[in-house]
């Protein structure tokens, strides 16, 4: 079955973070792969937070974090149209980053949270019924982060957005940078 990898920009409304502050980027098969490759078990976090694979694993394209997320609902917004979203006047941006890498190797990345890195076999059939994705064609792509505030509904709403494109070298961005929105 081909995934329709024609789409440009897929927002996502409620999206919720599982009462953690943080949001997790990338394609499901290349996380597993890389799980694989260097033998982790059932439980990725621990290994994640107490090892180097933690900072390999996002150099390497196969997991983009983003620590700081509040317990809010919130937009997200998947773009490769070239423009994002976020830059029009009746938005704020808080935060921009770009230097990330996500490596796709199954047509789809997936936003998800903490606990699915706890019991990653079990938990992945629920992750890929019940997450944000979005479908791109096989490759190395760029990726910038924006995170701010959208005009929805004549009020204020937390949004962050991720601009993908093509890869500009290799991995550069502070990923402890905190997304924090209040």
């Amino acid at each position: 079955m081909r995934v329709d990898v024609t789409e440009q920009i897929r927002i996502c409304d409620e999206v919720l973070n599982d009462l953690q502050d943080y949001f997790l980027l990338g394609d499901l098969q290349t996380v597993q792969d890389f799980k694989n490759r260097h033998a982790i078990d059932d439980d990725m976090l621990t290994p994640m937070i107490t090892t180097e694979l933690g900072d390999r694993i996002v150099e390497e394209g196969a997991l983009l974090p983003l620590p700081g997320i509040a317990n809010h609902p919130y937009t997200v917004i998947f773009n490769r149209s070239g423009k994002p979203v976020l830059e029009s006047a009746r938005h704020r941006i808080v935060h921009r980053q770009a230097g990330y890498l996500l490596d796709v190797t199954s047509e789809r990345i997936f936003l998800f949270t903490i606990p699915y890195l706890q019991q990653w076999d079990s938990r992945l059939p629920h992750l890929k019924d019940h997450r944000p994705s979005f479908a791109l064609p096989n490759g190395m792509y760029g990726v910038e982060v924006l995170a701010g505030y959208a005009m929805i509904d004549g009020s204020e709403e937390p949004v962050i957005e991720f601009a993908i494109g093509p890869a500009d070298g290799g991995f550069h961005a502070d990923f402890s940078y905190r997304y924090e929105l209040e």
